[in-house]
């Protein structure tokens, strides 16, 4: 830990949790670098893509749960 915090040691892993993390990029984490207008659209579009997903999954779940039950039945 102490290497860490010297900077003598330094896992690109770790750098890449970290930033997973809090949800930024690494040119943010290591250069604070604030993204470009172009990466923030990208960006966007990203997480609009996975929260489409996330719905669809949802949906997929409930419909299954909806089969299960009537084959039950």
């Amino acid at each position: 830990m102490r290497s860490l915090e010297k900077g003598t040691y330094t896992p690109l892993d770790l750098f890449v949790e970290i930033a997973v993390h809090f949800d930024v990029t690494l040119d943010y984490l290591i250069l604070e670098k604030v993204e470009t207008k172009k990466e923030l659209e990208l960006s966007k579009k990203i997480h609009d893509q996975k929260q489409i997903i996330e719905s669809f999954g949802k949906q997929l779940l409930a419909f299954a749960a909806m089969e299960i039950e009537a084959e039950s039945a």
